[in-house]
């Protein structure tokens, strides 16, 4: 719960300094959360963490004395619904974004939300591909990219479990497979023998395939 505090005290301290508002103003943050779509449970968290910080928020009084409104916008975390999520915030004239929630759709949504001046805070996008190479300044993020995060993991699994020899899977998604590529890299570095690295389809009933790989490779 921390950490989802964090996330909305961040992008209200933005709001705060970024806007004075007239005295019958309210202060609207859109949640641009899968809603729907299979990885709604990511979306639930982040919608708790959300409401239970701006209830704390308007409990205190607000804002310079401005509410707090929340609206869901549901992004399905689709790489395609991005740019639809981000337009429907800029149409219905909200400033302040939580949220996206998976690295793809953040990454097709940046540009609309920067080139509109809409303050986004990520608690969970980590794809370096997000901000690398981009002369944006109104998207931030809350959480360690895919390479912090990658070589982390791949520490402990040097230092702690020292295998032999390793395989990679992952699930072909911009999160799973960018954490995997990192951790990949790193084995190699430290001469662990990495004997697969493989792409799996979430949801499949039947991995027999790969596991078959996974025998063949020992």
């Amino acid at each position: 719960m921390k950490f989802r505090l964090h996330t909305l005290v961040a992008t209200l301290g933005l709001a705060g300094a970024s806007l004075l508002l007239p005295a019958h103003a309210q202060i609207k943050i859109a949640m641009v959360i899968p809603a729907t779509g299979p990885l709604t449970q990511y979306g639930d968290m982040i919608k708790e963490g959300v409401l239970t910080a701006v209830e704390m928020v308007n409990a205190a009084g607000g804002i310079k004395g401005q509410k707090v409104e929340t609206v869901v916008v549901d992004d399905a975390c689709e790489p395609k619904q991005g740019p639809v999520a981000a337009n429907r915030v800029v149409n219905d004239k909200i400033h302040y974004v939580v949220g996206p929630v998976c690295s793809g759709a953040a990454i097709a949504a940046a540009p609309i939300y920067n080139n509109e001046g809409v303050v986004v805070v990520t608690p969970s996008a980590t794809s370096p591909t997000l901000t690398d190479g981009k002369n944006f300044h109104y998207i931030f993020r809350t959480i360690g990219r895919d390479d912090q995060q990658g070589p982390s993991a791949a520490k402990f699994i040097i230092e702690k479990i020292k295998p032999k020899k390793v395989a990679v899977l992952h699930d072909k998604q911009s999160y799973g497979q960018g954490i995997a590529s990192n951790v990949r890299d790193d084995l190699k570095k430290a001469g662990v023998d990495v004997a697969l690295f493989e792409g799996i389809n979430a949801g499949d009933s039947d991995y027999s395939a790969v596991i078959t790989k996974l025998k063949s490779a020992g």
